[in-house]
């Protein structure tokens, strides 16, 4: 019923789909039909390094440069599993 409401507030698909959290195809499809199924809220899928969390923000040495060797050495386990952004941006 909100994507109804919004598209009748003269909001657009890609702006529906964006605020409502569903794809632009489902949005389409609830304006089509008046009697389309109810849609439900995916929930949130897990990042890349959820599972190394508590070893990835602890404490390490302090590093004035953060090279891709310099987190391979201090975050051994994480570093194997994702890439040196990822990893830059979470520590």
């Amino acid at each position: 019923m909100e994507i109804r409401i919004l598209s009748k507030h003269g909001k657009g698909v890609r702006e529906i789909a964006r605020e409502v959290g569903v794809s632009r195809n489902t949005v389409r499809r609830y304006l089509r039909a008046p009697d389309a199924a109810r849609y439900r809220e995916r929930p949130p899928r897990p990042g890349k390094l959820s599972g190394f969390e508590g070893y990835v923000h602890q404490p390490a040495a302090p590093l004035t440069i953060l090279t891709p060797d310099a987190l391979r050495l201090t975050h051994a386990p994480a570093a194997d599993c994702a890439r040196y952004d990822t990893l830059r941006r979470a520590v």
